[in-house]
């Protein structure tokens, strides 16, 4: 079973904004800031290592690794360190991102370089001032 996280910035209300899709087959998918993460969120509201999506049994669960601002899941927070079960269509907001889960089968695993250029799209979405009148993202 693999996993697919759909991510928006929240920043932006442009209909042709950047829309990355992170396809997963693997056990833990760190969430996070930081260069090295699985799904990069580069926004000074998203900590280094935010949040993971861990393989539990059929399914995954969702941990906020004790962020500094905190994980919501279907516009509740969750606890810090504290496995969150996840199912298809829950949506998670991190630091102004909304992250929509997909689960089921994937075209192939996202690399490295696919989420560094995402990444870099959506900053350039989220700085674009054509974007119009921005509200600021929920904490």
């Amino acid at each position: 079973m693999g996993l697919r996280l759909v991510v928006r910035s929240s920043w932006t209300r442009r209909s042709d904004a950047t829309e990355g899709r992170y396809e997963f087959d693997q056990a833990r998918v760190v969430i996070g800031r930081r260069r090295g993460a699985d799904v990069q969120l580069p926004h000074p509201a998203v900590s280094g290592t935010h949040a993971t999506v861990r393989a539990e049994g059929a399914g995954y669960a969702l941990v906020d690794e004790d962020s500094t601002n905190g994980t919501r899941v279907n516009g509740s927070r969750i606890a810090p360190g504290r496995a969150k079960p996840l199912r298809a269509g829950d949506v998670l907001e991190i630091g102004g991102f909304v992250l929509r889960v997909e689960i089921g089968v994937i075209a192939g695993p996202t690399s490295a370089e696919k989420t560094a250029a995402l990444a870099r799209r959506l900053v350039r979405d989220a700085l674009d001032p054509s974007a119009g009148e921005l509200e600021a993202p929920r904490l």
